[in-house]
């Protein structure tokens, strides 16, 4: 387990990081397995078990893995993100989510993958509740859309992502990358002014930790919005 978001010498020895043997998956001994009730649409840790807590929360199903092939030559593996999407881990990315990306290749080369039943905000202990997923989608294609990187759209918000690889830089970089995005976005698609676009942020922007490594999210309120420009 990857405590990143925890001061180092806090973490050394509060608990072991190994539990059971082949208890969730065969040949390691570093996962513990949950059960989930469809019905109640609930997940419960069955073991270990806490004295103190109730383990069992509501299932909010998430693709981890939304993205397209890089920009230029590179060719990065399915763990990382950037511009181009990847392994963002953004539990908003979930049932009814519309997420825009920069298309550097020819055909675009999308990939999806890494379902959460759960995960809380920014992945913070280095994990989530991964699952099988059966996953429906449609492609759309928008040309001259200028992106920069990842945006979001849900039913409440329009959001914009600062995307970059984990520790390749501060999360602050990351925080001025997704306002930068979010200023185009008010501006180009919106029609509003550029003060105006700072004070809509200024006073009803929300930002949220993607992955505590290194990406940020920040969310305006689609209700404070003007019509989209035709």
């Amino acid at each position: 387990m990857r405590l990143i978001s925890l001061i180092p010498e806090f973490v050394e020895g509060i608990y072991a990081n190994q539990y059971k043997p082949d208890l969730a998956t065969p040949g390691r001994s570093d996962l513990i397995p949950w059960d989930i009730d469809l019905e109640r649409q609930t997940a419960r840790l069955r073991e270990p078990i806490s004295k103190a807590a109730r383990l069992e929360f509501p299932l909010r199903p998430m693709v981890g893995c939304v993205g397209l092939a890089a920009e230029g030559e590179t060719a990065p593996p399915s763990t990382i993100s950037g511009a181009y999407g990847g392994n963002m881990d953004f539990n908003e990315i979930g049932e009814g989510a519309t997420v825009m990306l920069p298309v550097y290749q020819p055909g675009a080369l999308l990939f999806v993958g890494d379902g959460h039943a759960i995960q809380g905000d920014g992945q913070a202990m280095g994990n989530g509740l991964e699952v099988s997923m059966d996953l429906e989608f449609v492609v759309e294609l928008h040309k001259r859309a200028n992106l920069a990187g990842p945006r979001v759209e849900t039913a409440e918000y329009i959001i914009s992502m600062g995307s970059q690889p984990e520790f390749v830089s501060s999360l602050d970089r990351s925080l001025q990358m997704a306002t930068t995005d979010m200023i185009h976005w008010l501006m180009d698609v919106y029609n509003v002014e550029p003060w105006a676009a700072h004070l809509l942020i200024g006073y009803q922007g929300n930002y949220r930790v993607v992955t505590v490594a290194g990406s940020m999210a920040l969310k305006i309120p689609k209700h404070y919005l003007p019509p989209r420009r035709e």
